[in-house]
């Protein structure tokens, strides 16, 4: 009776051991994960902010008789009293179509119907 009893205690003992093992590995995974998430978080941080800055360049350099152009050519100015860029001609379907496939990746939210014309979340 005794040597049963030895061999439960051992047995639960090798089965705390192995809970705590696994509880140890999952602490460890989430760890690593939170740390993951949290480098991420700082890169996608670090490519806004260089978005930003190179939006404010296009902003102070593009003019009237200097307009930026995109990488399909289409032209933009500054419109007095506000900070964006408004194109100087009216945007076809096949540029909305290019850009979005140039641009997927960063923004898969958009999608284009051509019954319709649904971009993102709203109708226009």
């Amino acid at each position: 009776m005794a040597a049963i009893n030895l061999d439960l205690e051992r047995a639960a003992a090798e089965e705390r051991k192995r809970l705590e093992a696994e509880q140890r590995e999952k602490e460890h995974l989430e760890a690593e994960q939170r740390e993951k998430e949290r480098l991420e978080a700082e890169q996608r941080e670090k490519e806004r902010l260089e978005t930003e800055a190179q939006a404010r360049v296009v902003l102070e350099r593009a003019t009237k008789e200097h307009p930026w152009a995109n990488s399909l050519g289409m032209k933009f100015v500054p419109v007095p009293g506000t900070r964006v860029l408004f194109s100087i001609w009216a945007t076809r379907v096949q540029d909305f179509e290019a850009f979005v496939a140039d641009t997927s990746p960063k923004i898969s939210a958009f999608k284009i119907q051509r019954a319709g014309f649904l971009f993102g979340y709203r109708n226009c």
